[in-house]
């Protein structure tokens, strides 16, 4: 498994929800609302706009810095 693709309705995920996984990129949709701490140590995907991607609450601040495309 290289990535994940979120359906859309997913609005949190947890923290460390992916600690150990060896993927690459994660889509997600614009329905998340929350992200906690070290979730996403991986490239990002946000299917939505930066303006709802800076509305997320995220418990990591470098996920921006994750974030590959908007």
């Amino acid at each position: 498994l290289c990535s994940v693709n979120m359906a859309d309705g997913v609005t949190s995920i947890g923290t460390n929800a992916f600690v150990g996984c060896d993927l690459k990129t994660i889509t997600l949709p614009n329905s998340i609302k929350t992200i906690g701490r070290c979730a996403l140590p991986f490239d990002i995907v946000f299917r939505g706009t930066k303006e709802q991607w800076a509305a997320i609450d995220k418990w990591d601040s470098s996920l921006s810095a994750n974030c590959i495309g908007i």
